[in-house]
């Protein structure tokens, strides 16, 4: 059994506020989906019996066209949420990496 940890795709920047979610709830770019759908073929040969994600759009957007394609319903776990980043949160990906 294996476990896969992914990080959603790029989200919109700007004020997506959702009560009850601790971060802004940024759902992703249109770049963020042509890169979630990419994740399709990379787990086409890998048994997944179950998807867990956060409450947060982005990250369900992410996981989407995996879900569909292995026709499961992803299930939404608040455990999963977000903690505070700090500075980072403001950060391109690119600037994380630079860093």
């Amino acid at each position: 059994m294996g476990i896969y940890v992914l990080r959603h795709a790029d989200k919109e920047k700007g004020e997506f506020y959702q009560p009850g979610l601790r971060f802004n709830n940024q759902p992703i770019t249109d770049e963020g989906k042509r890169k979630a759908e990419k994740l399709v073929p990379l787990f086409d040969p890998v048994r997944v019996e179950a998807i867990y994600v956060s409450e947060y759009v982005r990250a369900q957007q992410t996981i989407s066209y995996v879900a569909t394609h292995k026709k499961l319903t992803p299930i939404v776990d608040n455990r999963l949420n977000e903690i505070d980043v700090g500075v980072t949160e403001q950060m391109t990906d690119g600037q994380i990496q630079s860093t």
